[in-house]
């Protein structure tokens, strides 16, 4: 019986590391959002996962919105994999880098153009309220034992929703998507061009 009760004890320990050192590493990205510390920002993302993620998202958007009119060919869609990627890379860029992290965390804008005069508007992770353990719990979604969601935005507005992504990184967690809401798919898509 003794051994049963140190595999619990292990258990439980092992689960608050887990879940303790995605706390901080969201309490950490929070906190730099709200103080404006793009640096910081910069440190506890995966730029080439987060850029990865939301080009993903855009060209299967672009995807979705030729299906309206019709039903793209494989060569099309195998098209729309590289030329829609290489376009959809250049809108993202601006957004994975110190400032555009800052923009788009910090300021919930997420910057479309190189001179950052162009944004779409996201809700902000500096507004996450991590005090609230319970409604913090009702926003995390565990996709992988390595990866997990925190939904960010006001609750009930299903067309505006965002989510952030972390996976783990070393002994840590890092930022390393972004779940786009549908709208802001949408205009992103009408971005790349049609055939």
């Amino acid at each position: 019986m003794r051994w049963f009760t140190g595999i619990i004890a292990a258990t439980g320990v092992i689960v608050s590391l887990y879940f303790g050192s995605a706390y901080a590493a969201l309490s950490d990205l929070v906190e730099a959002a709200q103080q404006a510390d793009g640096k910081r920002l910069l440190a506890r993302t995966d730029t080439a996962s987060l850029k990865r993620s939301v080009v993903e998202q855009i060209v299967n958007a672009y995807l979705d919105r030729v299906q309206e009119t019709r039903n793209p060919s494989q060569a099309e869609r195998f098209l729309a994999y590289t030329v829609g990627a290489t376009i959809a890379d250049a809108l993202v860029a601006h957004a994975v880098t110190e400032t555009g992290l800052h923009r788009m965390l910090a300021e919930g804008k997420f910057i479309t153009d190189q001179q950052g005069a162009a944004s779409l508007s996201l809700p902000r992770l500096a507004e996450l309220d991590l005090d609230r353990i319970r409604a913090l719990i009702s926003r995390l979604h565990l996709i992988t034992p390595v990866e997990m969601s925190v939904r960010i935005g006001r609750d009930g507005e299903a067309d505006a929703a965002t989510a952030i992504r972390l996976h783990v990184h070393g002994l840590g967690w890092k930022l390393s998507g972004l779940e786009l809401s549908p709208e802001i798919l949408r205009n992103l898509a009408a971005r790349l061009p049609v055939r």
